[in-house]
């Protein structure tokens, strides 16, 4: 119920999830078999994973995101990071029932390091 809220609460506030400044080629890289931790500097509910990574490229102390979401479902937990990350292998994690959390780990990527597809 909670997330749903924090959802809502979201999308009538579409302004504040624009895209980045034009100009600043900032982007989101995903760490594939890595998991991230280091300092937090948000914990947010989100609808879905593309404004946790919009999130991130808006805030400048944003270095790193945790997208956790159930198995099946689109909203979910949203980890902002800032500073220093330490890398670690991924967790396999579930809810008390079983269900399957799925996890995806991405850091931002400014300028030059953004890569080019």
């Amino acid at each position: 119920m909670m997330t749903r809220l924090a959802c809502a609460a979201l999308i009538c506030s579409g302004p504040c999830l624009a895209a980045p400044p034009a100009g600043t080629d900032a982007g989101m890289t995903i760490l594939h078999k890595q998991d991230v931790t280091g300092q937090v500097l948000k914990k947010l509910g989100l609808p879905a994973r593309s404004y946790c990574w919009n999130e991130c490229l808006q805030n400048t102390e944003c270095t790193a995101v945790r997208w956790g979401v159930l198995k099946g479902d689109t909203a979910g937990l949203c980890i902002l990071f800032k500073g220093e990350l330490k890398y670690r292998a991924p967790v396999k994690a579930t809810t008390d029932d079983g269900t399957p959390i799925l996890v995806t780990t991405a850091k931002k990527t400014l300028g030059r390091d953004v890569p080019q597809s």
